[in-house]
């Protein structure tokens, strides 16, 4: 009885967890508004959640998305704040790739911060634009503006149009 009590609370914990990722986690990568109401469909191998620390876990072929936003990593850490119910940042490791229209990155992690509005991309980050390439060591998304910046290292192929 207390086995299956316990699954039941699992899986309505699941489902409270993934409807917060739902409403919280609504901010694409590249978008000119940084705000949208989009769902968020992420698929991965395994989710584990963390209560006490308000955290949560996607392992194995982690594939989210929303909109025209695509996000593929080995692992996706979500942490929701002390409160438990917005996503303060979130941890895209492992051959982290995004994609939305004609903007791709790709790099070994990605860190978005919600308040902030911008994601910070390092281990190999490449930002590719239509037929244009830019790496460094360090590439910083600024989504309110639009703009990214490239510390460290930076190269840069641009073909003109």
């Amino acid at each position: 009885m207390k086995a299956s009590l316990n699954k039941k609370y699992f899986w309505v914990f699941l489902f409270c967890t993934l409807c917060t990722l739902y409403s919280a986690l609504c901010t694409p990568i590249f978008a000119q508004d940084t705000q949208t109401s989009e769902p968020i469909l992420i698929t991965s191998d395994k989710v584990e959640y963390f209560d006490k620390k308000k955290e949560g876990e996607f392992t194995g072929n982690v594939r989210a998305t929303q909109g025209k936003l695509l996000l593929t990593a080995s692992r996706l850490k979500v942490n929701f704040g002390t409160q438990g119910n917005k996503i303060e940042k979130f941890v895209a490791i492992g051959n982290v790739k995004m994609v939305q229209e004609e903007i791709s990155t790709s790099s070994d992690s990605a860190t978005f911060f919600n308040n902030e509005q911008k994601t910070i991309l390092t281990g190999k980050p490449h930002v590719f634009s239509k037929n244009n390439e830019f790496t460094g060591e360090k590439i910083t998304v600024y989504l309110k503006d639009s703009r990214f910046l490239i510390e460290k290292n930076v190269k840069g192929i641009v073909f003109p149009e």
